[in-house]
């Protein structure tokens, strides 16, 4: 039974503790990569921040962009070793 005896047609569910991180690391880098995130958050691995990312997509707070394939890369740029891939292609999230 809902606390509130009319609930907002549509309401979602609150953010859990992890989703506030995640969410609040984005706004704070601005728009940053999976690397960055797990950079800022590093209790959490970067598996975790996808999962979480992911969650935040599905609930319209974030947006990425880039390829997926990529997802775990970053911004090679600067890294010899790393594959060169295209700006376009980097992922990186925004929030909306």
């Amino acid at each position: 039974m809902s606390a509130h005896p009319n609930p907002p047609r549509g309401a979602t569910r609150r953010l859990t503790a992890h989703q506030v991180a995640v969410l609040a690391a984005v706004e704070r880098l601005g728009n940053p990569t999976v690397p960055d995130l797990a950079w800022e958050l590093d209790a959490m691995r970067p598996s975790e921040i996808v999962r979480v990312l992911d969650a935040l997509e599905r609930k319209e707070k974030v947006v990425g962009s880039g390829c997926r394939f990529w997802i775990y890369l970053g911004d090679p740029t600067g890294i010899p070793e790393a594959p060169q891939i295209p700006s376009e292609n980097i992922v990186r999230y925004r929030t909306i």
